[in-house]
């Protein structure tokens, strides 16, 4: 089973949107002409994940001022540019971060460039080597859509705060709420956290299926504090975010993201930052 825990924003799931098969991987961007004035990569930081964007690393051939990027890849909306008001030196590569929007599911993904606004040359368009990010990306989305027209996946709002072996333990459910029949969903088990150890009630993978024809499906959660580094305990607002792999189908599963309600949230934030003092100390809870 994978490690048991609760938290990273990522989100990146199954296979493919509505059950199509994946679509082959796009051709090689092109280079760019001999005369181009820089050169371009598309990359995603861990960081990037959450705030939804990409980041396009430029490589100066001359002397630039780029003032604004936008990025156009094929199976995405296109977004308005994005202002960065950047220096580009020659021969350094720097990232200018560039949100992308939202996928075409009903299309295939396809080559990226960038446009970059420089005060020296005007607009300037470059083509991207993205190593296939945009295709992977393209499945990553489609098939969260897919995962989530299907079944909706919550925190239950009652959590009960008790002590196992002396330590504070706050038990809860993961709650799997059928939106359409079909095809089962397979939990297939739970992430990592920052700050928690989060785990069920088995270590049988998967960890629970919800049948094409069951409504819905609780499965039990038990948090308790395990690191309460300061660096840690500092990422507070992911403390509460609990992730699951989950698959649709015969898909593989993926990681998903489930971000509980504000009441929740913050009864997870507390308990963690209180359950870290208890252990700090050295004394039994309760």
């Amino acid at each position: 089973m994978r490690p048991a825990g609760a938290v990273v924003l990522a989100g990146a799931l199954l296979a493919g949107c509505g059950g199509a098969s994946p679509a082959p991987g796009p051709p090689a961007a092109a280079g760019p002409p001999a005369d181009a004035p820089a050169t371009a990569e598309l990359r995603q930081l861990r960081s990037d994940r959450a705030l939804h964007r990409l980041e396009v690393t430029v490589t100066a051939r001359e002397p630039l001022t780029a003032t604004r990027v936008a990025l156009v890849a094929e199976g995405f909306a296109p977004l308005p540019p994005t202002a960065v008001d950047t220096a580009l030196p020659v021969g350094s590569a720097l990232d200018l971060p560039v949100p992308y929007g939202a996928p075409d599911c009903d299309a295939a993904p396809g080559r990226a460039t960038a446009t970059v606004t420089t005060v020296e040359r005007g607009d300037v368009v470059l083509p991207l080597d993205d190593g296939g990010l945009v295709a992977r990306l393209h499945e990553a989305e489609c098939s969260e859509q897919a995962l989530l027209a299907a079944v909706e996946v919550t925190v239950a709002g009652t959590l009960v705060e008790t002590v196992e072996d002396g330590r504070p333990v706050l038990t809860g459910a993961l709650r799997l709420q059928r939106r359409q029949a079909g095809e089962r969903v397979v939990l297939d088990g739970l992430g990592a956290n920052v700050v928690l150890t989060v785990r069920s009630d088995g270590d049988q993978v998967p960890l629970r299926v919800l049948g094409p024809d069951e409504p819905s499906l609780e499965v039990p959660l038990v948090l308790s504090p395990s690191r309460c580094e300061a660096h840690a305990l500092a990422e507070s607002k992911r403390t509460s975010l609990v992730t699951a792999y989950l698959g649709l189908g015969d898909r593989p599963p993926r990681l998903l993201t489930v971000v509980p309600d504000d009441a929740v949230r913050q009864r997870i934030e507390e308990f963690a930052a209180r359950g870290c003092r208890v252990l700090a100390q050295g004394a039994p809870a309760g």
